[in-house]
């Protein structure tokens, strides 16, 4: 008898190991299904995020508040129109998208990145719903929380709080969600000046999370450096322990040429995103910066070794070369150029010529060059 209750337990424990174990080979294929379809900027990323899963994440369950109850009706009645893949489609279609890993939380990170307008992360978390697995909200690193958190405080919960109760305090809350919801029209008007003034209306003091990403986000588009430094600057103010701050303050690191407080935010970055080619090649970047070349080079170096199809690190590492005055490794980074990537020797001559300053005039060039 006594060996009955043992037995029980280790069937339970086995039980719970096979349960714990991440099934590596089915997240990563959808990890990458996940990226593809985000690159076609399109509707298709629908079929991996179960809208119905988010939506219960933000709204609030079994409300007694009759009230409550009928917005709640409303919003699932509306709800069967959204669509995330739409509303990341209405990114710049020169963004892409690479899947990078499995997260320890359940989520797949999705890296979203663009030569000039830089890098982002989505964590799509997961849930098994229905036998498969299914992404049900994503976190955006840019903003430091969950899109149904976003959701939640500038919207849904100054409402609820509206019908819930009167008085000043819920009419400015309310307020201040139509002001957010105003200027996020504006913003897909493409009117970012009239946007950026809109929800620079919110006090400080009453601005959410939602409100700071929101006027940071037209800041950039508005490429005013001026801008970009006050929106960082109050977001420091307001929200400074959190996750997202080194990654917002890397702008501002870099565009203050504080370069070693932009080296120890990338190391915070890679610390919760883990490794990626993307933060080696921002790493050699800013090691170059720091006329730190050799360094520069061992991280361009370990982003090409990810990666060895993305021409911006070959190009970046030329310059560090060019630098180092090591003009035949340059030429050696030339015909490794040839053979992975879809440059015609033509090309890659005329294109050292235009932005490269000494390596084009050095004997090295001129040899391989003919």
């Amino acid at each position: 008898m006594k060996k009955i209750p043992f037995l029980f337990l280790l069937c339970y424990l086995i039980s719970f190991a096979i349960q714990a174990q991440i099934p590596t080979k089915e997240w990563d294929k959808l990890g990458q299904e996940i990226a593809k379809a985000l690159n076609a900027h399109d509707q298709s990323v629908d079929q991996y995020f179960d809208k119905t899963a988010f939506l219960n994440r933000f709204i609030l369950q079994n409300p007694r508040n009759k009230d409550i109850k009928q917005f709640n009706r409303k919003i699932r009645h509306e709800w069967r129109s959204f669509s995330l893949g739409r509303t990341l489609a209405s990114q710049p279609i020169q963004y892409k998208y690479e899947y990078i890993r499995i997260h320890e939380d359940s989520s797949l990170v999705i890296r979203q990145w663009h030569e000039e307008s830089g890098v982002n992360y989505f964590l799509f978390k997961l849930q098994y719903i229905n036998g498969q697995w299914i992404a049900m909200d994503v976190y955006v690193l840019l903003t430091g929380q969950f899109l149904s958190e976003t959701m939640k405080n500038t919207i849904y919960l100054p409402t609820a709080i509206r019908l819930i109760q009167g008085g000043e305090e819920s009419r400015r809350g309310m307020s201040n969600a139509e002001i957010y919801i105003e200027a996020t029209y504006l913003l897909r008007k493409q009117e970012y000046q009239q946007a950026y003034t809109k929800i620079s209306g919110i006090p400080l003091d009453e601005r959410l999370k939602g409100h700071q990403i929101l006027k940071l986000n037209l800041s950039y588009l508005l490429e005013s450096n001026e801008k970009i430094l006050k929106t960082i600057e109050e977001y420091q103010k307001l929200f400074p322990n959190d996750p997202s701050f080194e990654f917002i303050m890397l702008d501002k690191y870099v565009l203050e040429e504080t370069y070693e407080k932009a080296l120890t935010a990338v190391q915070v970055i890679e610390d919760f995103i883990g490794e990626d080619d993307y933060l080696y090649y921002q790493k050699g970047v800013i090691y170059e910066q720091l006329e730190d070349f050799k360094e520069a080079e061992v991280q361009i170096r370990k982003a090409i070794a990810k990666r060895p199809n993305e021409a911006l690190y070959y190009w970046e590492l030329l310059s560090i070369l060019e630098w180092q005055e090591d003009y035949k490794g340059c030429v050696k980074t030339l015909k490794q150029m040839q053979k992975v990537l879809p440059h015609t020797k033509e090309a890659l001559v005329e294109t050292v010529r235009q932005f490269y300053y000494v390596f084009p005039y050095e004997k090295e060039f001129e040899r391989w060059a003919k």
